[in-house]
């Protein structure tokens, strides 16, 4: 259990979950579910972002500070840690968030073309501060899952494991939100990370579920995309297949496959009224 003086504390004790519906729930520290906006929003960003990209994001990287520091000593230093890794052609970006010890870490999601693993390894350790000065460790590693990685580093609000158990939020526990009023920004580029402005991205993101939802609105989308999962003998999510054939209910293949299901099923009808 740690203890610490709770005026000194990074991040809040019991943050409010919500206010009421009249408030627009935004903002990373004004409530649970501000944050939970802001974290599945910026992890959805940054895969639309990855669309606009001639290769695929190449590392994650974890630096975990052992150290406690004052909000103006955080600011300060990574201020002139990411000063450092722009000169030398880092292109990534960083989430940071506080741990139950009072001390911080940053998660990064890299783009640049980093060759190899002890290069970007290298390459950190001479932007940040000696660790006899600042004791941290770090962790560079390929990213096995974008979707997940993006999730994990803004801790959006996903379904997974956690404790050997399947949970709708596995991120829960991990979840912390810092002190507001701090002037940490909580997430940044480093270089020419986004493809496209982060509000223009948000805003085609918000196009597409439009139009899904539109799709869906037919009952026979619906129909088409439980019969696909059954043809695929269930190993697809039937909601990313729902979600598939809603944005795609316009074009004419799928429109052609929908009445096809329709005469087949009327055939079966008209069989089983002979029979």
């Amino acid at each position: 259990m740690f203890r610490f003086q709770t005026h000194n504390l990074l991040f809040q004790i019991d943050p409010t979950y919500s206010i009421p519906s009249s408030f627009k729930h935004e903002g990373w520290t004004s409530t649970v579910k501000g944050y939970l906006y802001e974290s599945d929003k910026l992890a959805r960003i940054i895969l639309r972002n990855m669309t606009y990209m001639d290769h695929p994001y190449t590392w994650s990287v974890t630096i975990k500070i052992h150290k406690v520091l004052t909000a103006n000593d955080i600011r300060a230093m990574w201020s002139k840690v990411c000063r450092k890794l722009r000169t030398n052609g880092f292109i990534g970006l960083w989430v940071i968030e506080p741990h139950h010890d009072n001390t911080v870490h940053f998660h990064m999601m890299v783009s640049s073309h980093a060759s190899k693993q002890k290069q970007l390894a290298r390459l950190i350790d001479s932007c940040m501060p000696p660790r006899s000065v600042l004791p941290y460790h770090k962790q560079v590693a390929p990213i096995k899952s974008i979707y997940h990685w993006s999730r994990y580093m803004t801790k959006a609000k996903t379904r997974g494991r956690f404790r050997g158990r399947e949970v709708p939020d596995a991120y829960q526990k991990k979840r912390l939100l810092f002190v507001p009023k701090t002037g940490i920004q909580k997430s940044r580029e480093v270089g020419p990370f986004w493809r496209k402005p982060k509000h223009v991205l948000w805003r085609e993101i918000v196009e597409i579920e439009k139009r899904i939802a539109a799709g869906l609105q037919d009952n026979r989308v619906h129909d088409l995309a439980n019969h696909v999962h059954d043809l695929l003998g269930q190993t697809v999510s039937l909601k990313d297949i729902q979600r598939s054939f809603g944005f795609s209910s316009e074009k004419p293949s799928v429109r052609e496959w929908i009445a096809s299901l329709a005469v087949d099923a009327q055939n079966i009808l008209n069989t089983k009224t002979l029979c």
